[in-house]
């Protein structure tokens, strides 16, 4: 019997049909987004279709170095990319930034205080702002008992 007579008899029902699609969505659609990410092409998703192959893929693209993780390295050594010379280094704590104009005006804007004088007001002088709240009623009424004959809640 030939492989293409064995295929016809072979009846794909509609089961293995939503077998398929539910196997695209779970599997390789976040696969080809994954591959994205990392640099390579989202088509590699396709070889875990193959059996053995998507087996050893996974372990070649898990422990291989990806092209975004060698972009990353480049930046990290001031390699080509960003403009001439290489990406600007980073801005480092105690040493100006590009385009930070030493001279210019320091301390904190006109019209407040300088560090260290702020004095609280005086105790007593504190009015808090009004309530857009209705005032609360003078009395609740007491909570119906928790089951018949149990004995009053306590005086608060």
């Amino acid at each position: 019997m030939s492989v293409l007579a064995a295929a016809q008899r072979v009846r794909v029902g509609s089961g293995g049909l939503v077998f398929g699609l539910v196997f695209v969505l779970i599997v390789l659609i976040p696969a080809g987004r994954i591959l994205r990410r990392t640099g390579y092409s989202p088509w590699y998703c396709l070889l875990l279709l193959i059996p053995l192959v998507n087996i050893v893929m996974i372990f070649v693209f898990a422990f291989s170095t990806w092209p975004v993780d060698r972009g990353l390295q480049g930046y990290r050594q001031g390699g080509p990319g960003g403009g001439p010379g290489g990406f600007a280094e980073p801005p480092w704590p105690g040493r100006p930034q590009q385009g930070h104009d030493p001279g210019g005006p320091q301390g904190p804007p006109q019209g407040w205080p300088s560090p260290g004088t702020y004095t609280p007001p005086p105790p007593g002088t504190y009015t808090p702002p009004p309530s857009s709240y209705p005032p609360p009623p003078p009395s609740y009424p007491p909570p119906p008992p928790a089951w018949p004959g149990a004995p009053p809640p306590p005086d608060a």
